[in-house]
């Protein structure tokens, strides 16, 4: 334009009026792709003449030129658009769908009408109820525990004359008397006990069978109880319920069940053990592998208040870890410590070079003496297992001075054990009696006299690993028994049977004041700590439990322990909370009985501080346990507020969300894709912090119609007169809240525009009431306060939060969730971003409709030709919206949690050299052992980033902040086919360099195992400077109904994929896919077509959805955008009035035929029908005995054989060298440039899962590459590929949605670091 500019020659003597005009149509000119509108408020509008990209005031200032970095490329508008405006006409659009179809706006008015008043409880008061109600628990348990001890020591008393000396083996119990049961996760019959036993010796006391009318009468009078059992000291355990152990059919039992809280009851004390194990040249194969299990038995028998110390002995010593430390210091026993020494002790190989006994000697005592001097120590203990072979006779002489020099520098005893391994038939005498010198110390045979009077260890031959609890335990019992009568409680460890985290609680029986054995009991872990889990109040206060020790029992960042899947790791409650100087009084509330203490709020970055100032901290001690309850308030000064009696509507707009125990006739049920639901109202959902005693309400089975009228009558109860069915009072003002919303929601549901897009709504407080539309069941642990899309609103109050994508269980195919928290009630109806949260509203979207928003605004974003790649990333730089995620048949990989440093890694490395854009940051994962490397973008930013670097690009960018969003709006120009990579692990989510993070090294999201000291067992220093993550973000469960319930249910609504005849008409609509390559994955169709997923899956013909086989048939071809509506009634009478006339008609003349009925039958399946307006099922009759009033979900069973089905597994190759415990989620980032045939698929499923398809058609393919296509929000219903088409493609990838006890399978990358 310039150019010609220069060129064109006005006349000189043109009038002042054509001056103007020449000018003002230039002006024009200019200004007629571009425009801005300046509102009153100083807001700026962006207006295109030639599209009408928008159409709302925007609420943003105009900074579209202006860059963070003046050394950026300048910024440049695209076909006359500038970045900035695009990304306010997002964000102005992602508020409408907020304000309008989350109803945002009406919920805020519902609190901010309602009344909130001060907490009427102190802190004191609160903290002192929450521990008097985990010590009147105790208590329970502890006289339980006493009536079976009583019981045992009694059966003592009669044992030398009437001998109770048989066992009934476990492995004995037939396998047709043992069933699964839920509450003990295993196969258990409740009509007697089993043992688990050596060979029994004469008289040996083995009250077993005896014990099971008092195992039974304790589990019946309090059924949380889950194992009790008894360990003799012989060795005979017996266990109730009798059970078998998960170990094949040869039986071999894991015999240290229980052996260390056995040894920690009769010994409870510290013990200092130096444990040396021989795998020097002398050593047969079997040997070895005797050595080294004796070794891990007796690493394995010890407790955490137990120090031991660890050597390898050959010709030379070596230790577990870091030898300078080992040969200074021995670490605590705990499970980290256990791990890693038996990790060592599996690692040695058979050495080349004799074994220096002598050697190993000098390093055990030094190792003692270097101990005593930094603790006090009163005895310690040796134990040698070697096969005790002399170079030469005199060898021994040697060895035996050795160890009286080690007697001579102590001041206390040091007892010495020795363990023969010996193969069966080799006679080993000369190396035996060495051994027993060794173990008796019997100086005097070697001439060695210094005055030690060194007490006698034994020695134990060992030729099998058969029954090694028994052998080992008999080094331990040189030990002094002191046992006292008190109650003893184990750390959480994980239960091997029952798979669960539970606490071991124990007593010591006596008999004339000798032990005679252990009883105890385990106890869930989800049934003590049921308080502190679920503790959940207005503001921002929360609860946690330690021990007296600091060990941090539970604690919000933990998981909930009905959800774990392997041992916790315990660690110090300064490692695990996150303010700053919490260190300081640490020790306070370890030492005083109770008390309160302020400190600053200053957290650990990247811990939000959500705008408070202050966090006052109040605990109170457990008598009769060794717990201290701990309460946490942060707060500005400023009483907690909560809501306080909301007067319910006179309609009540809601069911309780067990559908399948409600009575059909009284509400219409329908199919919601794969989902029982209704759309007469909407679903009440009560988490179980809603209950006062949550622990009882997550039995599965223990919910009836009676319960579900009693929560019902107490919640819609206007008189508050009923008393509570166990529900929380303050939940019912929740429910009471809440439930406004349902109306304002039906009528966007048959009125809105956009609702083909969405798949449903639904609101939580912090307390766990939920509500949904259209209402479904949902499993009975569900918590939806452990969603992402809960805490990320949270975290950014105010803001319009975008999560996913993710494949929908409830059949919707992939999905996002968009939403916004509420917050608590202002008369003023003014907010801050410290105001505390009362709910969070929510709404889960296809993933095609951010695309629908994104090409509204953009529209050269899916434009033919353009080389212009558009995206929307979150604030943790996931991809929400790319062409990759919705490309045909799965090109670039599983949707699922895709980086920028994948999707986008061309710009990657040019981001993180943006000062302010984006910061690398890291956690401590306790629940996977795992240190969290991730990104956290600014959201606040302001203008547009570009290429920092000037000249000639082929990959030109520019990104800016959706704002009032998590969002960021991304345009790529890509030029050339130049590549370039964020480095990242192809094997393994192990980062490739845990040593070190720089902020500008691009690397994917990825972990680092989480080191612990060998020195103490516990954290590193490193480590312990890292926050911990803050959330563990749970992932939902399935529903799995009995067989064709689904199948006589008509669908909630109709899809007409069919009758959309363009992509752009197709794309995002629910359950619809534009289907364009052929059953191979690659050929294009002739004549591309919308159709239901279940067809056209991803866009290919006969594909077979992530759903897997499905029973149910693909949806009826109607209306995908049809919603009953009230004109049906109309409709219907209508319909009536002609049937009358026809009537009459037929009547009068008697000859005319019936066309009446013709006519009827020849309506528009867009018609409306009656049947259809009321949800109701073809010959509904027929089913209401089977539905009213029954269960119609599967009872809970044992899980489904499969390899490791219970657990998430590692999704990629794991590095020898780098422990991912079993059951490690993969929710977290990891490796970007995975081969999708290695990868584990980890979903972020929403609340159902359906059934693994066999082994055998599982696949595990690679992508195929074909141009953009459609929505990928999948088809609820898979069928097989129609006739005359070929099976689908082998190489289409499937995301595999891990399940317990059902599985699915779909492709996925995990690409997620979710410290939530």
């Amino acid at each position: 334009m310039v150019p010609k500019m220069m060129n064109f020659r006005i006349p000189l003597r043109w009038p002042p009026a054509l001056w103007g005009l020449l000018f003002w149509t230039a002006f024009c000119k200019i200004m007629s792709s571009y425009c801005l509108f300046r509102s009153d408020d100083g807001f700026v509008s962006y207006i295109n003449s030639s599209k009408h990209i928008h159409e709302l005031r925007l609420d943003i200032p105009r900074e579209s030129s202006s860059n963070m970095n003046g050394d950026e490329v300048p910024v440049e508008p695209i076909l006359g658009l500038y970045i900035q405006d695009i990304a306010s006409v997002l964000a102005t659009k992602l508020r409408v769908v907020s304000k309008d179809e989350l109803g945002v706006s009406k919920m805020q008015e519902v609190y901010d009408s309602s009344e909130f008043s001060p907490v009427d409880r102190s802190d004191h008061e609160i903290v002192w109820e929450l521990a008097d109600r985990l010590q009147m628990k105790l208590r329970k348990y502890i006289a339980v525990l006493n009536k079976s001890k009583a019981a045992i020591e009694e059966l003592f008393w009669r044992h030398p004359h009437r001998p109770y000396s048989s066992a009934y083996p476990c492995c004995d119990v037939p396998e047709k008397n043992i069933i699964y049961n839920e509450h003990f996760g295993a196969k258990v019959s409740k009509d007697f006990t089993c043992d688990i036993t050596p060979a029994l010796g004469q008289n040996a006391f083995s009250p077993g069978p005896n014990l099971t009318d008092v195992f039974s009468s304790n589990l019946k009078s309090h059924p949380t109880i889950k194992w009790q059992y008894f360990i003799s000291t012989s060795d005979i355990s017996s266990e109730y319920p009798a059970h078998h152990f998960d170990s094949g059919p040869s039986c071999q039992y894991e015999d240290t069940r229980h052996r260390d809280v056995f040894l920690a009851t009769v010994q409870p004390y510290s013990k200092t053990v130096v444990i040396i194990v021989d795998h020097g040249n002398s050593l047969s194969k079997n040997q070895l592998f005797t050595a080294k299990a004796v070794g891990k038995h007796l690493i394995t028998l010890l407790s955490y208040n137990d120090k031991v110390g660890l050597i390898a002995l050959s010709d030379v010593v070596t230790y577990p870890g870091n030898e300078n430390c080992s040969q200074q210091f021995m670490p605590f026993a705990t499970y980290e410590t256990k791990f890693h020494f038996t990790g060592f002790i599996d690692s040695l190989k058979k050495s080349k070079a004799p074994t220096n006994h002598s050697l190993g000697f000098e390093h055990a005592f030094k190792l003692i003496r270097l101990m005593a001097e930094s603790s006090d120590i009163s005895e310690a203990l040796i134990v040698y297992i070697s096969r005790g072979l002399l170079s030469s006779l005199e060898d021994a002489k040697g060895v035996m001075e050795t160890i009286a020099e080690g007697h001579l520098h102590a001041n206390f005893s040091i007892v010495i054990n020795t363990c023969a391994v010996i193969d069966d038939g080799k006679p080993l005498m000369l190396e035996k009696h060495f051994l027993q010198d060794i173990a008796e110390q019997n100086f005097l045979k070697y001439n060695i006299s210094n005055g030690i009077k060194a007490p006698k260890g034994i020695i134990q031959p060992v030729n099998s690993t058969k029954h090694l609890s028994l052998i080992t335990g008999k080094f331990y019992s040189v030990f002094n028994m002191s046992a006292k009568n008190d109650a003893l409680f184990s750390l959480p460890f994980w239960d091997n049977v029952g798979k669960g985290t539970v606490i071991s609680m124990t007593k010591p029986c006596f008999h004339l004041g000798d032990v005679v054995g252990v009883v105890g009991m385990d106890l869930h872990l989800s049934d003590l700590m049921e308080d502190i889990t679920y503790f959940n109040n207005y503001g921002s206060t929360y609860s946690f439990i330690i021990n007296k020790e600091g060990f941090t029992i539970m604690h919000p960042s933990f998981p909930r322990p009905i959800m774990a899947v392997e041992q916790p790791m315990l660690t110090d409650v300064t490692n695990v909370e996150n303010v700053v100087d919490f260190f300081k009084i640490r020790d306070l509330i370890l030492s005083n009985a109770s008390g309160s203490s302020k400190l600053p709020y200053k957290t650990k970055a990247p811990v939000p501080n959500f705008g408070k100032t202050k966090i006052t901290y109040s605990w109170q001690h457990l008598a009769d346990a060794p717990y201290v309850v701990v309460l946490a308030t942060i707060h500005n000064g400023g009483p907690l507020r909560e809501i306080k009696n909301i007067p319910l509507p006179r309609s009540v707009d809601f069911v309780y969300h067990r559908l399948d125990l409600l009575d059909s006739t009284k509400i219409s049920l329908c199919r919601h894709f794969r989902q029982l639901a209704t759309l007469d109202t909407g679903v009440i959902f009560l988490s179980p912090s809603c209950f006062q005693f949550p622990f009882k309400y997550l039995v599965p089975d223990d919910l009836s119609q009676l319960n579900i009228q009693s929560f019902m009558a107490y919640l819609t109860d206007t008189t508050k007169f009923l008393a509570t069915p166990g529900v929380k009072p303050a939940a019912r003002n929740d429910v009471a809240a809440i439930m406004q919303i349902m109306p304002h929601w039906k009528k966007q549901f048959y009125g809105s525009k956009l609702n083909k897009y969405i798949v449903r709504r639904y609101i939580v407080t912090p307390r766990g009431a939920f509500q949904m539309y259209p209402g479904s069941v949902l499993e009975h642990d569900f918590d939806p306060t452990r969603r992402s899309w809960f805490w990320e609103a949270v975290e950014q109050p105010g803001q319009v939060i975008v999560t996913g994508p993710r494949l929908d269980v409830g059949g919707a195919g992939y999905v996002v969730t968009l939403s916004h928290s509420i917050f608590e009630g202002q008369a003023s109806t003014r907010h801050e971003q410290s105001d505390s949260v009362a709910a969070v509203v929510a709404a889960d979207v296809t993933l095609g409709f951010l695309f629908v928003l994104m090409h509204q605004a953009a529209p050269f974003c899916n434009q033919a030709g353009m080389s212009v790649r558009c995206f929307l990333m979150d604030h943790r730089g996931y991809l929400v919206a790319h062409p990759s995620l919705v490309s045909p048949g799965g090109n670039g990989g599983p949707v699922e949690q895709r980086h920028v440093t994948h999707g986008e890694f061309n710009l990657a490395g040019d981001l993180l050299n943006h000062f302010g854009l984006v910061r690398k940051s890291l956690c401590n994962s306790f629940s996977d052992r795992t240190i969290q490397r991730f990104y956290r973008f600014n959201t606040s930013m302001s203008g547009v980033l570009t290429n920092l670097v000037h000249g000639e690009h082929c990959i030109k960018y520019q990104i800016t902040a959706v704002p009032g969003t998590n969002l960021f709006f991304g345009i790529v120009n890509s030029t050339c086919n130049v590549t370039t990579f964020c480095p990242c692990s192809t094997e393994g989510r192990l980062c490739l360099n845990c040593n070190r993070m720089e902020q500008n090294e691009c690397e994917c999201p990825c972990e680092c195992p989480l080191q612990v000291d060998v020195c103490t067992g516990h954290l590193g220093t490193k480590e312990t400077k890292n926050p911990s993550c803050p959330h563990v973000t749970e992932q939902s469960r399935s529903i799995v109904y009995k067989p064709a319930v689904l199948d006589i249910l008509k669908p909630c609504f109709l899809l007409n994929c069919e009758h959309y005849t363009s992509q752009s008409d197709c794309f995002g609509i629910v359950g619809c896919e534009w289907c364009q390559l052929d059953s191979d994955g690659k050929s294009p169709l002739k004549v591309p077509f919308c159709s239901q997923q279940a067809k056209c899956f991803n866009g290919v013909l006969g594909t077979q959805t992530p759903y897997g086989d499905s029973p149910l048939d693909p949806l009826p071809s109607e209306d995908a955008s049809f919603r009953p509506t009230p004109v049906g009634p109309v409709a219907g009478g209508i319909m009536g009035f002609f049937l009358i006339i026809a009537l009459i008609i037929y009547c009068y003349r008697h000859h005319v035929h019936r066309n009446n009925h013709s006519y009827l039958s020849s309506v528009p399946e867009t018609a409306v029908r009656m049947s259809q307006l009321d949800n109701e099922v073809d010959d509904v009759d027929s089913h209401e005995e089977s539905l009213s009033g029954n269960n119609i979900l599967l009872n809970r069973q044992e899980p489904i054989s499969a390899p490791d089905a219970g657990l998430a597994i590692s999704p990629y190759r794991v590095n020898t060298g780098y422990r991912r415990p079993p059951g490690g989620d993969s929710d977290h980032g990891y490796s970007t440039m995975t081969p999708h045939e290695d990868s584990e698929h980890i979903p972020t499923v929403e609340p159902l899962l359906l059934l693994l398809p066999p082994d055998s058609e599982r696949r595990h393919p690679t992508p195929s590459l074909s141009p953009p296509s459609s929505s990928r929000a999948s088809s609820p219903f898979p069928q097989s590929p129609p006739a005359g088409v070929s099976p689908p493609h082998p190489t289409l990838p499937l995301t595999v949605l891990p399940e317990q006890p059902n599985h699915l399978l779909a492709p996925v990358t995990v690409h997620m670091v979710d410290i939530h």
